[in-house]
């Protein structure tokens, strides 16, 4: 069972379901499919993100890998990962979608440092909830 915040997401589903056989669940939170302009406003930290944003993605793979459970977390204030890709999450990766409401890119200088959405759905995946 996984949870990734933020480019880790995009490393998930991108680069590591390619790899792996299963696993029992993805906790995504604060992940992106796309560069928002204002969320990256250098040049390097574009030429940093967008080679992640290459590599193509075997949707049905990472559902078949993940047995179809699948949280996408967003925040309807992030400055990075737009709440407009919740639905790539959905539509592509059939993903449960959670939208918190004001709590950024749920970082600790946000303010945030635990995340009950994300918790339950780990416990869920481990069949503890």
């Amino acid at each position: 069972m996984l949870i990734r915040i933020s480019s880790g997401t995009v490393l998930v589903v991108r680069r590591y379901c390619a790899t792996w056989k299963r696993c029992r669940g993805i906790a995504a939170s604060a992940g992106w499919m796309h560069l928002m302009d204002e969320g990256m406003p250098t040049e390097q930290e574009r030429a940093i993100a967008v080679p992640w944003l290459t590599k193509p993605i075997d949707f049905g793979k990472v559902v078949q890998i993940a047995a179809g459970k699948i949280d996408a977390i967003f925040s309807d204030d992030d400055p990075y990962a737009p709440i407009t890709d919740a639905s790539i999450f959905k539509e592509k990766l059939a993903a449960t979608i959670t939208i918190e409401h004001g709590k950024g890119h749920f970082s600790g200088s946000d303010g945030i440092v635990e995340l009950a959405s994300a918790r339950d759905a780990v416990l869920r995946y481990a069949g503890l909830l």
